[in-house]
């Protein structure tokens, strides 16, 4: 795998473990419940193939995710930023 390969998957990685806790927190609980948008099951599901199935990612689904769903991932993160400051 080439380093810009590695490196994109590791980010991926590093910005679905936040969702991954929600399951486990009250306060992110509710996060999850009052922002029903956000893809939170899909985003764990990310998480778990790129950290326990990493000889089984499809690559083109990833760089899929990368171009098409995360800058509304992003957006959306915004807006919850900004409702809890």
């Amino acid at each position: 795998m080439s380093p810009t390969l590695v490196s994109t998957l590791v980010c991926l990685m590093r910005l679905s473990y936040p969702s991954h806790t929600v399951n486990s927190s009250i306060i992110l609980g509710d996060i999850r419940e009052q922002h029903p948008q956000v893809p939170w099951s899909q985003i764990i599901g990310m998480r778990n193939i790129l950290t326990h199935n990493y000889f089984e990612i499809d690559l083109e689904i990833v760089w899929s995710v990368v171009e098409r769903d995360l800058p509304n991932l992003k957006y959306q993160i915004e807006i919850i930023l900004q409702a809890l400051s």
